[in-house]
């Protein structure tokens, strides 16, 4: 027998929070900046990205928009505080950014999504490898090298880096993988920098040495200021202010029983009440999106943040 949303639920068992990380001081700066903004939903929604084609961001928005017909013309932005500000400002429709990578784990975009009164919503969803390769200047070998630059894929090559380039300092760049290109190329040899392969030849560098990230993906979220949910959804994302009274757990049961199940969870503590976090659920599966709003309806503090057709 179905149950009621907000009843119990004996066979459901559910772990324990996930502990978030620090939200940065850019996103937490422009988050009352989204808040309250509105976009008219169109049929293909012009796109924000971060630094280029050439750049990890730009290669997974260039697969998003081979999987995603709604996703339409990109511009590219210098640093993720510009593409937000875009967002924010009018400017583009959706941005695409990495939600969380294979190393890492969560990031940023789901601290920015957390909290009940963001206004952003999930529209796509796309994994996509990595691929990094290490990047150097004609002629440089492994041996030259004295420092190595990147932006987040830097991360996903820790094992890499430390067997082949002991005791090399690594650093993320500012900006962007693009970015930390050029200084390689206009540099003394003396540096590499972790990019992907278009990276390379956009930038006329030398490709030393490919795959460096032992297989690490991340999972691309595109994002706009008003929802688009598919009436047949195959992944949801939902967000809720929930406590240690089992809600957490009823929640998860309940949507359960509408055809999803949970993937993952992310959640960071209020700080108001002890066990109160605010949580971002994600699930996949396969529904209807009138009975997944029915269910929402029984629980006070949840709500939708994307309902949309998953890439594979």
């Amino acid at each position: 027998m179905k149950a009621s949303p907000g009843s119990s639920h004996s066979q459901c068992w559910v772990g324990s929070a996930i502990a978030p990380k620090r939200l940065s001081s850019i996103i937490g700066s422009l988050r009352a900046t989204l808040q309250g903004i509105g976009v008219m939903s169109e049929q293909t929604m012009t796109v924000g990205t971060l630094g280029g084609p050439a750049t990890f961001a730009g290669q997974a928005t260039a697969v998003m928009l081979e999987q995603y017909s709604q996703l339409g013309e990109v511009s590219y932005f210098p640093s993720i505080e510009a593409v937000l500000e875009a967002l924010a400002g009018g400017n583009v429709e959706a941005i695409i950014l990495s939600e969380q990578t294979t190393r890492t784990g969560f990031g940023e975009i789901d601290e920015l999504l957390v909290p009940p009164n963001s206004k952003i919503h999930v529209v796509a969803e796309s994994v996509v490898p990595y691929g990094c390769s290490l990047l150097v200047k004609p002629g440089t070998r492994m041996s030259d090298i004295r420092g190595v630059l990147g932006h987040g894929s830097i991360r996903q090559c820790r094992r890499f880096l430390d067997e082949n380039l002991p005791g090399v300092d690594s650093a993320i760049h500012s900006k962007n993988s693009v970015e930390a290109a050029r200084e390689v190329a206009t540099g003394d040899g003396s540096l590499a920098v972790v990019g992907t392969r278009k990276n390379a030849e956009m930038a006329d560098l030398e490709i030393l040495a490919t795959d460096i990230d032992d297989g690490a993906a991340a999972a691309w979220w595109a994002m706009s200021l008003a929802p688009h949910f598919s009436q047949t959804p195959s992944r949801l994302v939902v967000g809720g202010r929930l406590g240690g009274d089992g809600s957490v757990g009823r929640l998860i049961c309940d949507l359960n029983e509408s055809g999803y199940t949970l993937r993952t969870l992310f959640s960071q503590p209020t700080g108001v009440e002890i066990f109160e976090h605010d949580y971002l659920l994600m699930l996949g599966g396969s529904g209807r999106l009138a009975d997944v709003k029915r269910v929402l309806q029984g629980h006070k503090n949840a709500r939708l943040v994307g309902a949309f057709e998953g890439s594979s």
